[in-house]
């Protein structure tokens, strides 16, 4: 995912395609994952992506326009079953040299940088993958998650409970309440 300089006509845009690669994104999914405090992967790599990258060239600055299009695995938070997550993503940004005003436009997350008149997409392709994965994901098909056939057994085995519902006791007067015929009120 490097271009160099010299392969970019200049204020002429180009399109580029690559693969993701099924280790370079598995890699970048477990990396993430070690960080986090669980050291649990929601993500696998199941097949290398699609990258397609249009650039325009003006001077010393890149515009680029791009769209990650693949399948990647993941794991429900729910049922703790695997499942197919489809991707489309689409960003823009721009990409400027080293040094030139990098200290007033880092703050703007469409602006990345290049030395040595190379241009890695690595950055921005990792940075809007996990920008666009879900925190929690859960199966699509709520009906068919396992989590609503493991819910009642759970509850039985953990809690101790049956499935019938039970009434926390200080509740029990309102219930009392409720139950009887109450006069309606009149108001005058």
């Amino acid at each position: 995912m490097k271009l160099k300089l010299n392969e970019l006509p200049n204020a002429e845009e180009k399109e580029f395609l690559w693969e993701i690669s099924k280790e370079w994104l598995g890699h970048t999914l477990k990396e993430d994952s070690e960080k986090d405090e669980l050291e649990a992967s929601l993500f696998s790599a199941i097949e290398p992506l699609k990258l397609n990258v249009w650039i325009y060239r003006d001077e010393t600055e890149l515009f680029f326009k791009s769209k990650i299009s693949g399948v990647i695995q993941y794991v429900c938070v729910r049922c703790l079953s695997e499942g197919n997550y489809p991707l489309l993503i689409e960003f823009s940004g721009i990409f400027r040299p080293h040094g030139r005003d990098e200290i007033e436009i880092q703050e703007d997350p469409s602006n990345f940088f290049y030395s040595n008149d190379e241009l890695d997409f690595s950055v921005p392709v990792r940075e809007h993958l996990f920008l666009n994965l879900p925190l929690n994901p859960i199966c699509f098909d709520e009906e068919s998650c396992k989590k609503n056939q493991l819910l009642p057994k759970i509850q039985e085995e953990e809690f101790g409970r049956s499935e019938k519902k039970q009434i926390d006791p200080r509740w029990e007067t309102l219930l009392k309440i409720k139950g009887s015929k109450l006069p309606k009120s009149s108001s005058s």
